[in-house]
This record gives structure tokens, C-alpha cells and sequence, in this order.
């Protein structure tokens, strides 16, 4: 992936100014509109044998419990849209993938990752969420605590090196392509300003192209195999 325009450190240690965003035919970048906008797309991308994860910086909580009806807890809330981290542990009754599947299960889609489940692998797509731990203040990027207990003890510039690393990290997942979001309204309002481009108008152009017509009908058929007998079966 190409290393993103808005993430250019200045003459100083702390301050990363933005410029305008560079696209590259060879990758795509896309900026969703909301985390719903970003789901969507990557399940498109999904049903057409891509593999894909959304995740996310940690500043939300993370339960380590399940519900009564032993769902994972969904801690990550941006308006409407709700989803859990990533498990704990394995829970094969839910088919739910453990931390050290996540990434390489496919139902790891369905829980969002953070930096220690995601670093390391790669997907064809990445779908990233900006905390408000790192926001655009001010003509300049800002670092913040977290909810990540590892971030204890951790100051100043070398903060701002940390979590500007965690979303590096993050940002760079994706072999194909990316697709950003921050759940901050002013740091998305400048990742706007920074020409970089809506997802919706991808989404549009995908859904109504002949080829996804096509593909989404022949997706909806449903086969009707006769029974096997017994004889069949063992």
C-alpha cells in the first residue's frame, strides 16, 4: 500500500501535516462514510472470493464475557452500528473463531480486529476505523490514551509514536485495497477534504455495473438436490 499522504511527518517529532491525497491505479483507498457503508463493501468484496477484515483502534471496551445466549458482547457502538471485538477464546458452539484464527477464519469477519490479532496478515481488503485516539486538531495529527492497558506509562512523543504506528499497521493490512473510516467528525471531515475518495460512489458504480448483475443473480440460486438415501449417506 502506498504509505498515505496525510500520515507525512513535518520538520518536527510531533506534528504530521496533511496534504492532498495521491491516489495510485495500482491499489485502491476509499473513504467510507460510515462503518455500515464500509461493511457493506467489503462483503461485496466477499462474496466474490476476496478476503477482507474490519479493524479497529482500541477505544472501545472489550468485554471478555459473552451474553446469556453466549454472543461475544458487541462493545464497539458508532451510531447505529454495532459490533464485537474479536474473541477471547474459541467458542465452537457459536462458530466463533478464537484470537489465533480470527484472521484466517471466515467468520472472523463478523467480530472487528485490533493490532494484536491483526498485525502480521493480510487480507485482500482492509477496513479500518480511526479511534479518537488520534484525531486531526488543529492542522495537526493529535494522539491520545486509549482503552488498551499496554498504553499505561506511555507520554508525550513517544504516545504519538505508538499509536501512529498502531494505525500504520492497521492501514497497511490490505493487499488490494483499503477503505478508511474515522469515528471522529472532524478528522473525517478532513480525510474528506483530502480528495480521498468517497466508497459510496464505488459501491454504486460495482452495484450497477452488468457484471455484479449478473454475478448477484446467479449468487440467488438456490439448487434443489434430491435426498440422499441412506445407502448414500454412510
Amino acid at each position: 500500500m502506498p504509505d498515505p499522504a496525510c500520515w507525512r511527518p513535518s520538520n518536527t517529532e510531533t506534528i504530521y501535516e496533511c496534504s492532498t491525497w495521491t491516489p495510485r491505479e495500482e491499489y485502491d483507498v476509499f473513504l467510507a462514510a460510515s462503518p455500515h457503508e464500509m461493511e457493506d463493501y467489503l462483503r461485496i468484496q466477499l462474496a466474490q472470493d476476496a478476503t477482507a477484515r474490519i479493524t479497529a483502534g482500541y477505544c472501545w471496551r472489550w468485554s471478555k464475557d459473552t451474553d446469556r445466549d453466549g454472543n461475544l458482547r458487541k462493545d464497539i457502538v458508532i451510531g447505529d452500528w454495532r459490533r464485537p471485538w474479536n474473541a477471547g477464546k474459541k467458542y465452537a458452539r457459536k462458530r466463533i473463531p478464537g484470537p489465533a484464527s480470527w484472521a484466517t477464519d471466515p467468520a472472523g469477519f463478523e467480530q472487528v480486529g485490533c493490532i494484536y490479532t491483526a498485525q502480521s496478515f493480510e487480507w485482500d481488503y482492509a477496513g479500518l476505523i480511526i479511534g479518537p485516539d488520534y484525531v486531526w486538531r488543529d492542522g495537526q495529527w493529535v494522539a491520545s490514551k486509549n482503552k488498551d492497558h499496554n498504553m499505561r506509562g506511555v507520554h508525550g512523543v513517544q504516545l504519538h509514536e505508538v499509536v501512529r504506528n498502531i494505525y500504520r499497521t492497521l492501514a497497511t493490512r490490505g493487499v488490494r485495497g483499503t477503505i478508511l473510516y474515522s469515528a471522529d467528525e472532524q478528522t473525517q471531515r478532513m480525510l474528506t477534504q483530502a480528495g480521498i475518495p468517497q466508497l459510496g460512489e464505488e459501491i454504486e458504480r460495482l452495484t450497477t455495473s452488468p457484471a455484479y448483475r449478473e454475478w448477484h443473480v446467479a449468487s440467488h440460486v438456490k439448487l434443489r438436490l434430491p435426498k440422499p438415501s441412506a445407502d448414500q449417506l454412510f
